[in-house]
């Protein structure tokens, strides 16, 4: 490659109250790479999704804070195109799933510097756009379903039951033939997932939610919750749970704290909550645990399994209005910037 190399950016110049003006601020800067640092690969982008974690760091509200203005983004595919010293040949050409650090640029760009350590090779035969999204999602639902299966529980409740973590949570509880129970906001949704053969679906908002949920929980032994919401919901399941349950919070999309909470049975019960975050996980997992847990992802798509679905595309220039369709859809699928 010829240096240096210019190229465009999403930049978020600085942080809004309202996510809407968030969002409108959001514009099309530019950066210039002089040389690619030592230990460090140059990813010519394709693809990069928009998450439930994007939306937190550009409310400001996620654990990775950076130096505004910054270019968003934590996850994307592209292919490596150079290399800086240090770093073996063979990763030269090769396609890659991205995972952004916790400092430095984003994936909402036309290129990446990253680490070895940051991204994954991925299967030839796989599209751009499962590529894109294979990370974030897939990866938190494998590493929080192996907490299921440590504990030898034999059913999993969801809520955001919708959402792409959950469908990959039930491919993985359907290939462990562990029950699961789905707990989604809207009755469309609910007929949505009925309609693909998904059961055990309850309503947060019917009125006799929590007594329906306390039902099921008793009936299938279900000692393992996972919330991706906040707000009042997660101690209402945990509440109605048997004694010795477990709450797992991955996720705050209510923007609330958790609530509702009984006390006397975190006491009493043996009741606990517990927070995952995907970075840790990944901090601590080599690189061979990261290649299995890879592979087993790629066989779910390949044989049908579960997909992550893609409601849009959008190009970078037009951030503001995938942001917006998603932000409003999405129980649809992902929204990908195409760079």
């Amino acid at each position: 490659m010829n240096f240096p190399i210019e190229y465009q950016v999403v930049e978020q110049p600085s942080m809004q109250s309202n996510m809407l003006r968030t969002i409108l601020s959001l514009r099309i800067g530019r950066r210039k790479v002089d040389s690619v640092p030592e230990g460090f690969m140059l990813v010519k982008m394709v693809m990069a999704p928009f998450n439930p974690s994007d939306i937190a760091f550009l409310q400001g509200s996620y654990n990775v804070k950076k130096a505004l203005p910054a270019v968003p983004g934590f996850e994307g595919a592209g292919i490596v195109v150079a290399l800086g010293e240090g770093l073996a040949s063979e990763w030269l050409g090769r396609k890659v799933a991205c995972f952004a650090g916790n400092d430095g640029d984003g994936t909402w760009a036309e290129y990446l510097l990253a680490k070895p350590d940051q991204v994954l090779a991925f299967d030839e035969s796989l599209c751009w756009e499962q590529a894109a999204t294979f990370l974030v999602n897939p990866l938190t639902a494998h590493a929080m379903f192996a907490l299921a299966i440590d504990a030898g529980t034999g059913c999993i409740a969801l809520n955001a039951a919708g959402s792409r973590v959950a469908d990959w949570m039930r491919a993985f509880a359907n290939r462990n033939k562990l029950e699961t129970i789905n707990i989604v906001r809207k009755a469309e949704v609910k007929d949505q997932l009925i309609e693909r053969g998904v059961k055990n679906v309850l309503v947060s908002n019917d009125e006799h939610f929590a007594e329906e949920f306390r039902r099921v929980a008793y009936e299938l032994d279900c000692r393992m919750a996972f919330d991706a919401v906040g707000g009042n919901l997660g101690g209402q399941m945990l509440n109605a749970m048997p004694g010795n349950s477990r709450l797992i919070v991955y996720g705050g999309l209510s923007n609330q704290p958790l609530g509702e909470l009984d006390v006397l049975g975190l006491i009493f019960k043996g009741k606990k909550v517990e927070g995952f975050d995907l970075n840790q996980w990944w901090a601590k997992s080599s690189m061979a645990d990261k290649q299995l847990v890879a592979a087993e992802i790629a066989e779910l798509i390949h044989d049908g399994s579960v997909l992550n679905q893609i409601s849009q595309i959008v190009d970078l220039k037009d951030v503001a209005s995938g942001l917006r369709h998603y932000l409003g859809h999405m129980s649809e699928g992902k929204v990908l910037l195409r760079m």
